[in-house]
């Protein structure tokens, strides 16, 4: 109400934001419906701002979605989840943040097993560990290689799933994607991005990692349909499914790996 009070007085960018983000946190926690779509309405506004909270609005706005999605089992709802995590991994691969990136990894995962899609969620498990280990994040790679494990025990549960057509509802509380949604928001320092210099260096030709996004430095291992993996994404993945992600021809252990070293443009 003080904010309420205090964004109709002043005509402050700064408050009417905090104002009316608070009121969409506020109007989340409601179980009406009604409340639920005002809130909806006033993170689509946050969004299209894209302020340096922008992160955290998208998780915001995710989380909302997925309690529309739990109270009414709607597919559709899940295309625009998607959307929204798709520019999330745009955002902080923009701005390497690799944390996010790994951990939106997580909820890719999570998403993927609400559609049972097993091996898609298994690739997401895949790529976030190797971020993390590439990155140093050990015990967010722990997290991920115990998920993992977790998906391994429980895939029968999953297979049950696909032949009986669970309702989403019940596919959403044994992949713990809502509690693993507000894990995330709670760190929310992490979720603001800043760029750095380095993402204004311009490099002849930078060479990306398909699955650690990671800039190639040393080795790597070129598909015969030109997909590129750091050497240890390529030797990860030869171990773990041996196919290559983009044309599923099989990864061969035989072919060397090449050298690569970046070349940057003087100026």
């Amino acid at each position: 109400k003080q904010l309420e009070h205090l964004n109709n007085q002043v005509d402050n960018e700064w408050v009417n934001f905090n104002y009316r983000i608070n009121k969409a946190l506020l109007l989340k926690k409601s179980s009406r419906i009604k409340n639920l779509t005002a809130a909806a309405e006033i993170y689509k506004e946050l969004i299209e701002e894209k302020t340096q909270f922008h992160n955290e609005i998208l998780l915001e706005y995710c989380d909302l979605l997925l309690i529309e999605l739990g109270m009414t089992n709607d597919a559709e709802i899940l295309d625009e989840i998607q959307l929204y995590l798709n520019e999330l991994i745009e955002t902080a691969e923009r701005s390497k943040s690799f944390w996010l990136l790994a951990e939106t990894c997580l909820i890719q995962a999570k998403v993927s097993l609400i559609t049972l899609d097993l091996t898609k969620a298994r690739r997401f498990l895949i790529q976030g560990q190797q971020i993390a280990e590439k990155q140093g994040y050990k015990q967010t790679a722990v997290k991920f290689a115990e998920e993992y494990e977790d998906l391994k025990s429980q895939e029968h549960l999953w297979e049950n799933f696909k032949v009986t057509n669970a309702p989403i509802s019940e596919r959403m509380k044994l992949a713990k994607i809502s509690e693993y949604m507000r894990q995330m928001l709670r760190n929310r320092a992490k979720l603001t991005t800043q760029i750095t210099e380095d993402d204004f260096t311009i490099h002849k030709e930078r060479k990306i990692c398909l699955v650690c996004r990671g800039d190639i430095k040393g080795y790597m291992y070129v598909c015969d349909c030109d997909t590129i993996y750091c050497e240890h994404c390529a030797r990860a993945l030869a171990n773990l499914e041996n196919v290559c992600w983009v044309c599923d021809a099989p990864m061969d252990k035989t072919k060397p790996v090449k050298h690569y070293e970046e070349e940057e443009i003087s100026g």
